[in-house]
């Protein structure tokens, strides 16, 4: 990732991982509904939409390939981490 993160992306992982934490083992699917109905994600600008679960997705792959977010906290049965 080039150049400073967005205050979304840093404030969206923030609550990411406060909410894997109490939902251990969500898959990004689940974690993306469960930030839709955060009033603190609403209120950063989160939305039900495509592009901002893409926007997830990536962030997340990003964090967890830093070591940011634990592999752990998510289910993933049709990935094997390596």
């Amino acid at each position: 990732m080039a150049g400073k993160p967005s205050v979304k992306r840093v404030e969206i992982l923030r609550l990411a991982q406060a909410v894997l934490k109490e939902n251990p083992g969500s898959t990004t699917r689940r974690l993306h509904y469960l930030l839709c109905s955060n009033e603190e994600a609403v209120k950063v600008g989160y939305k039900n939409t495509p592009t901002d679960y893409q926007a997830l997705l990536r962030w997340c792959t990003e964090a967890r390939k830093a070591g940011e977010i634990e592999y752990s906290l998510f289910h993933d049965p049709t990935r094997a981490v390596h």
